[in-house]
């Protein structure tokens, strides 16, 4: 399928099937669209700023090897006007300039099509409380051990009811572990939380650092809802 189009749209720039299939069908137009805070650092490995390797993981084998094939094939690319950055995420003046440089076009985006629509009507999603917390996948992946996850939402869900929307790759123990917590209700949708919060009513919603933060700012800017990120389980708040 993607032998048959000249244009393709990358979801994940680090990803080694992308390298593989851009390094052996080299395609000839590229947008590459957003993939959280990897964005930045997606932008800065195409233009030489840092190595063009997915951060906090040490690379081997075959994914590393064709890395530079598929680094050439996205800068030849960007020299002939014909790959593209399209994010909500600030780049900065110095990373647009070298993207520029390079010869990529920026496309900046603010959700326009969600902001101006009722995603959480349409999709049929619902949160029922005003305090959302957003769950984490940092148990899962080792990064906080499951009791000191489990304090910061117990500190985070005191004083009246929450709605928890559960991370994608929460593990079942963890999610079970939360919704035995006085106060909390647990969400499934199925949906990216940007959809899930859109245009609905305004909400308290609090979350780990996530590059969520970045998009539901954008996204609900404007609607009444608050925002906040912490640094840790401790609850130390990172300024919005």
């Amino acid at each position: 399928m993607l032998a048959s189009h000249d244009h393709w749209l990358i979801g994940d720039g680090f990803s080694g099937q992308f390298r593989l299939a851009a390094a052996l069908l080299r395609p000839k137009t590229l947008t590459f669209l957003d993939d959280g805070l990897n964005a930045i650092a997606f932008a800065d490995a195409l233009t030489g700023s840092r190595e063009y390797a997915r951060p906090g993981i040490e690379e081997r084998g075959f994914a590393r090897r064709i890395a530079p094939f598929a680094l050439d094939t996205m800068r030849l690319r960007a020299a002939s006007g014909r790959a593209e950055v399209f994010t909500a995420f600030p780049l900065g003046e110095e990373r647009e300039r070298a993207l520029r440089d390079l010869g990529a076009a920026i496309g900046g985006h603010g959700f326009e099509w969600l902001r101006g629509t009722a995603p959480s009507a349409l999709f049929g999603a619902d949160v029922p409380h005003r305090r959302v917390i957003l769950g984490s996948a940092r148990v899962v992946d080792g990064h906080m051990l499951q009791s000191e996850y489990l304090a910061w939402v117990r500190r985070e869900s005191r004083g009246g009811a929450c709605a928890y929307l559960p991370h994608r790759r929460e593990d079942d123990d963890t999610l079970g572990a939360v919704a035995r917590l006085d106060g909390i209700e647990i969400v499934r949708t199925g949906l990216p939380i940007e959809l899930v919060l859109a245009a609905g009513r305004a909400h308290d919603i609090v979350m780990l650092r996530s590059s969520a933060a970045v998009t539901l700012r954008r996204v609900l800017d404007g609607t009444g809802s608050i925002v906040t990120e912490r640094i840790n389980a401790a609850g130390e708040e990172i300024a919005a």
